[in-house]
């Protein structure tokens, strides 16, 4: 659908919800007056703008504290508290994980209801959650806005696979969009749908809902929280904490993924004033031919592992592919060629993949990165220990492609890989770790010293300059730790 469409469904149904207030005789009693006020009132809002943000700097979303059952062990287990597996499947079991308030989103099988909004439990007392499910954790204040405002979006575009084993990845969960407004309008769109539920007003609730999934399809209103702050759009979670690696807010000392992004981030755009373009929320659909945005600075942080991307076969003429037609049912290389066709011819961009397409044997995915490493635009490779994520993706790298680089101009790989401190030994047998801030500024300092041009020497065991010659030499693989 063309942005214009999503204007015009926008301002389509703004008026529906006009025309049903108007006209809805069950209405016009002096019972519901405040209500009539609460819809007047989210109907300004939206024809004004209302700013967007996503969701993971409005709640707390997690995979932290899920653990996995089988039946064999729930049937050993039984006691007196409710266990979240599959669907709205509840057992109860002899212990608990969590105690607070929060939305189970569910995430494998039962990903969405049968009118294509997400599938939300909400529970209650001490429980726990099997991997079916993610934990969004919203502020008291907001708890019940977050549930409605998720209550009405539409899930499809954050579901993956074959209808038998559809997903929804925690890193697509973090970037749902949803509408943020000042706690004003917040309020009373959380008062009206609940008054709705409470009075019969199915009409008028599914109005509501349908009015502000529309408000988060207008993709312009996207703010940052500082901007959403400096509009009193106040928002509920600092970025900081965006990702907290054990279960609670990150702090100056142990942090992870997020920080080494950002870190990188000032490097390549030390100027305040710039802008990132973030190719996955500009993509509304990866087999689309044409590039969403062009920029001179991107972030590109896909799903993990991202299986089949386009339903029909990869047309081998789509101009994007400079690196060699993508295999369809892995989506890495789609990525990066989607990145960089977003690229303007003196841009940089900073991507966050799995570390197979590094050292991938297999038909397109070597030639894809033959082309990669032969390219020049490989400006750095920076590989991160397993654990340091909270969808337990495997270990990852970061990338950083440059255009206007000379095509035979040298590549910097940092093996990050072995730093970091083991944090805890899940049941299931992964471990989580935390990245100390020393960790941290070893690899920006690297990158930055070696970017500036300043004196540079290998340091063995965690960073190399490496020539195109020399990775051809090595069958051009792209992982830090076959040369550092």
């Amino acid at each position: 659908m063309s942005y214009e469409k999503i204007r015009e469904h926008h301002a389509q149904t703004v008026n529906e919800l006009l025309e049903h207030l108007a006209a809805a005789d069950e209405l016009k009693s002096e019972k519901h007056a405040r209500f009539l006020d609460a819809c007047n009132l989210l109907i300004a809002e939206s024809q004004q703008g209302v700013p967007l943000q996503y969701l993971k700097h409005c709640a707390r979303v997690t995979d932290w504290g899920r653990i996995h059952l089988t039946p064999t062990e729930m049937a050993a287990r039984k006691g007196p508290h409710p266990y979240y597996g599959r669907g709205s499947e509840i057992a109860y079991i002899d212990d608990y994980s969590f105690t607070e308030k929060a939305l189970l989103i569910g995430c494998r099988s039962a990903v969405s209801t049968f009118d294509g909004k997400f599938f939300m439990v909400v529970p209650e007392g001490k429980y726990s959650v099997s991997e079916m499910f993610h934990i969004v954790k919203p502020t008291d204040e907001d708890f019940d806005y977050v549930r409605f405002a998720l209550e009405a979006r539409d899930a499809a575009r954050y579901i993956k696979g074959p209808n038998e084993a559809r997903v929804i990845e925690l890193s697509d969960l973090y970037n749902v969009l949803i509408p943020w407004p000042n706690k004003e309008v917040r309020d009373a769109y959380a008062w009206a749908f609940t008054y709705c539920k409470s009075e019969g007003l199915k009409e008028a609730k599914n109005l509501i809902g349908s009015l502000w999934n529309a408000n988060a399809r207008l993709i312009e209103n996207i703010r940052t929280p500082e901007e959403a702050l400096a509009e009193n759009a106040e928002p509920a979670h600092d970025l900081e904490a965006e990702i907290a690696l054990d279960g609670s807010s990150c702090n100056e000392e142990d942090r992870g993924a997020l920080a080494v992004a950002e870190r990188l981030i000032e490097i390549l755009a030390p100027n305040d004033d710039v802008e990132f373009c973030d190719v996955v929320a500009a993509t509304s659909d990866l087999a689309d031919p044409n590039a969403p945005t062009i920029a001179t600075h991107l972030i590109c942080f896909p799903a993990p592992n991202q299986g089949e991307w386009t339903q029909s076969r990869v047309n081998e003429e789509d101009p994007r592919w400079v690196l060699g037609t993508p295999p369809r049912n892995k989506a890495n290389f789609a990525w990066i060629q989607q990145t960089i066709a977003c690229m303007s011819e003196d841009a940089v961009a900073l991507l966050l993949l799995c570390n197979a397409p590094l050292h991938s044997e297999l038909g397109r995915e070597k030639a894809n990165r033959i082309a990669l490493a032969q390219s020049g635009l490989l400006e750095a490779v920076v590989s991160l220990p397993g654990g340091i994520f909270d969808d337990e993706r495997p270990a990852s790298s970061f990338l950083i492609l440059r255009k206007g680089r000379p095509v035979d101009a040298p590549t910097l790989l940092i093996d990050a890989s072995n730093e970091g401190e083991l944090l805890n030994l899940k049941e299931n047998g992964l471990t989580t770790r935390v990245l100390p801030a020393a960790a941290i500024e070893r690899i920006a300092d690297t990158y930055r010293t070696w970017a500036n041009g300043n004196e540079y020497c290998n340091v063995e065991g965690f960073c190399a300059e490496v020539s195109r010659e020399e990775i051809a030499e090595r069958d051009h693989l792209l992982s830090p730790w076959a040369y550092a």
